[in-house]
C-alpha cells in the first residue's frame, strides 16, 4: 500500500491503523480509506501497528511525511503524537476507532470515515497543548488514584469477559481493593496534604470511556486542568461516581477540588500506577509532576 504517485496536493500522508483498536473496524476500512485516497489522487500510505509504541517507530522510518493520521483509539492517538512530537515536525490527523475515543469528544471529531478523511485532507488545522506527566507526553488526560486502579483490575478482568460488564467487576474489584493515600500535591504554588481517592490532570475534559472528569478544560489554554476526590466513603463512591458522566460531581465540594494549574507535583508516598491517555503505567517511584510542554501540536481540525 505504497505512497500515490497522482499528486493533487503538497501534503503526503500515512495512515497509521491499530488493527486491533476498538471493534477492529479501522482494519475492516483499509479498502475505505485506499479507495478515497485513490479517487482524490493523494500521496498517502497505510501501515499497521504490530505492538506497543510501533507507531514511534513507523514515524522514525517514514520522516517524509507531513500528515501522520492515527487510525485507532487514545492510546494509538497517544502513540502517534509522541512520534511527531518527538520527530519535531508533521501535523497530526485522527480516525477515531478505539472503545471510548475520548479525547475526540472534547475536539469533536466525527467518527464518520467519509467526514474524517474530509477533514485529515482538507487545509484548517489548529495548535493543542501537550501535557507532560515527568518524560511522558499526554493529549487527554493523566489520572492516579482509584480510576488508575479500576483500568488496572478491567484489564484482568478482559481476558474472561468483554464490554461494559468488565468495567463494571473492574470498579467492584477496584473499591474492595483501593485505599486512599495519604498524598501532598502541590498546584504551582500551593501545597496541600489530603487522604486522595483521585487525582486527574489534563487537557481534554472526558476520559474512561465519556466520564466528564474535567468539564472546564480546555485543549488550547496553555493550563492544565486538574479534579481531585478526596478520602470518600466507599459506599458514597458509588453515589459520586455516576455523576462523573455528566460532570457533576464537581458539585460535591467537600470531596471535590478543580480547578487550573501551571504546574502540578504529586508525591504519593507510594510506587503509583499511572493512567496516562487509557495507557498504564507501573511507576517505580513515589513523585511524579504534570505541566504543559513548550511546543504545541499541529492537528487537522
Amino acid at each position: 500500500m505504497g505512497l500515490n504517485s497522482n499528486k493533487t496536493t503538497k501534503e503526503n500522508i500515512l495512515f497509521l491503523i491499530n488493527p486491533v483498536s476498538g471493534d477492529k473496524s479501522a482494519i475492516k476500512e483499509t479498502v475505505d480509506v485506499e479507495r478515497y485516497c485513490q479517487s482524490k489522487g493523494l500521496n498517502y500510505k497505510i501501515e499497521f501497528t504490530k505492538a506497543i509504541d510501533d507507531a514511534q517507530k513507523i514515524i522514525f522510518e517514514n520522516p517524509n511525511y507531513d500528515v501522520y493520521v492515527a487510525v485507532g483509539g487514545d492510546g494509538t492517538i497517544n502513540e502517534v503524537a509522541t512520534g511527531i512530537l518527538n520527530k519535531g515536525s508533521g501535523v497530526l490527523g485522527i480516525i477515531p476507532r478505539g472503545t471510548g475515543n475520548d479525547f475526540c469528544r472534547s475536539l469533536e471529531i466525527p467518527k464518520d470515515l467519509k467526514k474524517c478523511l474530509d477533514i485529515i485532507t482538507g487545509q484548517r488545522y489548529k495548535e493543542i497543548d501537550v501535557g507532560l506527566a515527568d518524560d511522558r507526553y499526554f493529549l487527554n488526560v493523566a489520572s492516579i488514584g482509584l480510576d488508575a486502579e479500576v483500568v488496572n483490575q478491567t484489564e484482568k478482568i478482559k481476558e474472561y469477559i468483554k464490554g461494559k460488564k468488565a468495567y463494571i467487576i473492574g470498579v467492584f474489584f477496584a473499591l474492595v481493593k483501593y485505599k486512599s493515600v495519604r498524598t501532598s500535591i502541590k498546584i504551582d504554588n500551593t501545597l496541600s496534604e489530603n487522604d486522595l481517592m483521585l487525582f486527574a490532570v489534563g487537557n481534554g475534559k472526558y476520559y474512561g470511556g465519556g466520564m466528564k472528569i474535567l468539564p472546564n478544560a480546555s485543549v488550547d489554554d496553555n493550563r492544565l486542568s486538574y479534579c481531585m476526590v478526596k478520602n470518600i466513603l466507599k459506599f458514597r463512591v458509588l453515589t459520586l461516581f455516576p455523576t462523573i458522566f455528566s460532570g457533576k460531581h464537581l458539585r460535591y465540594k467537600k470531596y471535590v477540588v478543580e480547578g487550573k494549574a501551571d504546574i502540578v507535583e504529586v508525591d504519593s508516598g507510594n510506587n503509583m500506577i499511572l493512567n496516562l491517555d487509557g495507557k498504564l503505567y507501573h511507576l517505580e517511584k513515589k513523585k511524579i509532576t504534570f505541566k504543559m510542554n513548550a511546543k504545541k501540536l499541529k492537528i487537522k481540525y
